[in-house]
């Protein structure tokens, strides 16, 4: 498991988002549907990922969910000034029909982790007012929220690891000595 977890952040972390992303900038969609069937899907995956990606974002750098933003907005600004196609749907029984489906499942099943994501945030009982034990920070949770989506100790614990100035793990993610730290 140890091993599969840093592959897992790097496949869904960086060659999802920046493959969708691409494949937006790049398109050649002859369809308005498909054209928004890329955007959505990428919006929704951008929009979820940061919280769902196990929170994980130290070991690959906890800037990229705000380069995807900034890169999805500029995407979208280049493909309006290029136009739409003027076609609105693809062709009957054509690659782009195909794409346009799965892209609608792909993103209704990204979309179901959003009720989660925003009933994580969610707390009803009475805050506690609790010092920092951590000191010479900064510090990153990464597995911290209300429920098991986002958080898979959330009934008694989170996971909290130190960053360095790049925003990445300040010691690694498996360090060798854990009594240094």
């Amino acid at each position: 498991m140890g091993a599969v977890v840093p592959i897992i952040v790097f496949v869904f972390g960086l060659i999802l988002p920046i493959g969708l992303l691409l494949w937006a900038f790049a398109s050649g969609a002859r369809s308005r549907v498909y054209l928004g069937s890329i955007i959505a899907l990428t919006a929704i995956v951008i929009g979820v990922l940061p919280r769902f990606i196990f929170g994980f974002w130290h070991t690959v750098g906890v800037f990229w969910p705000v380069v995807y933003l900034i890169v999805f907005a500029a995407i979208l600004v280049f493909r309006a000034i290029r136009g739409l196609p003027s076609q609105w749907l693809p062709k009957a029984w054509s690659w782009e029909t195909f794409l346009t489906g799965l892209n609608v499942v792909h993103a209704a099943l990204w979309a179901l982790l959003i009720p989660l994501m925003l009933q994580a945030r969610s707390y009803e009982g009475q805050a506690l007012n609790l010092l920092s034990p951590l000191q010479g920070g900064p510090f990153y949770v990464v597995s911290g929220g209300g429920n098991g989506a986002v958080n898979q100790h959330s009934d008694y614990a989170m996971d909290i690891a130190k960053l360095n100035a790049f925003g990445f793990s300040a010691d690694g993610f498996y360090p060798e000595d854990l009594q240094k730290h």
